[in-house]
């Protein structure tokens, strides 16, 4: 896949903590949510407790669909529960298209502490980068571990 210079994917490429209360791995929102990934188009609320987090990570596992914007864009706001900590500094958010057959459409890295189990941050797609409204995605946290791909979390969208 060659990768475009240019605005093909923005990325906040400094990976947010979560509360640090909410980003153990023995809160119960962590727990339920491991694996997974939750989006949204819009940034997520503030939370001061966790219940607060529960219930805002709730909502937002409802959501399968992402809108463009007015310059035919979609903006991504997520939050990753990875199955387990990456062990180093850097992870990739890799795009795979999944209709007619699974292929890559695009890749961000994201650095991020080695012992951190969640990952929130935001990016925005491009068609520049190949992206369509209408495709069916999957995006994964990974990373490549002796020339084997790594997922710690995924989820599905469909683009409008």
């Amino acid at each position: 896949m060659s990768r475009t210079v240019g605005l093909c994917v923005i990325a906040t490429l400094l990976a947010l903590p979560v509360a640090s209360a909410s980003a153990d791995n023995k809160s119960p929102t962590y727990r339920r949510n491991r694996g997974r990934v939750v989006i949204k188009g819009t940034p997520f609320a503030e939370f001061s407790s966790e219940k607060q987090f529960a219930k805002i990570v709730s909502k937002a596992r409802r959501n399968t669909s992402l809108t463009r914007d007015a310059r035919g864009r979609w903006k991504v706001h997520f939050i990753a529960f990875l199955r387990s900590a990456p062990g180093a500094s850097k992870v990739n958010v890799v795009w795979y298209n999944l209709k007619p057959k699974r292929e890559q459409v695009d890749y961000t890295e994201f650095t991020m502490g080695a012992d951190q189990v969640t990952l929130k941050s935001k990016l925005t797609l491009s068609p520049t980068a190949g992206f369509k409204a209408g495709q069916h995605l999957e995006m994964r946290v990974t990373r490549i571990i002796g020339g084997r791909e790594r997922v710690y979390a995924k989820t599905r969208v469909t683009l409008k």
